[in-house]
């Protein structure tokens, strides 16, 4: 009989699900830009949010996973993801979350899009 690691199918879920909450995020951010005819923050060749504008992770980190927007060197951080459960969470600071309230989880069926807006991580209600 083998033995199923749980932990391993948890983290390929939760790494999965990440990926497509920096989509969702990236295409909220579209999807506002082009509402408010801001047509110059939207790259023409590729119809994307240009390349300064796009989410993206920001270095490692040992328990969250910063998600950063903004040119290199410029950023702000949009929210946190907590590795071991994929929860988001607001930023507090730069280097910190925080951590009081869960505002969503990557894993759920929208991938966390409504626990954000086009600013970073909603408040809690």
């Amino acid at each position: 009989m083998t033995e199923v690691n749980y932990s391993e199918m948890l983290e390929g879920e939760i790494r999965e699900g990440l990926e497509k909450f920096i989509e969702s995020i990236n295409a909220i951010r579209m999807e506002v830009f082009t509402r408010r005819g801001m047509t110059h923050l939207i790259d023409p060749e590729e119809g994307e949010v240009a390349r300064g504008n796009v989410a993206r992770l920001h270095g490692p980190g040992r328990v969250y996973w910063r998600i950063a927007i903004g040119l290199p060197g410029r950023e702000r951080v949009h929210c946190f993801v907590r590795k071991c459960d994929g929860a988001i969470l607001k930023s507090a600071t730069w280097k910190a979350p925080a951590t009081n309230i869960v505002r969503g989880y990557v894993t759920d069926d929208d991938h966390g899009a409504s626990a954000v807006s086009e600013y970073g991580a909603k408040y809690a209600i």
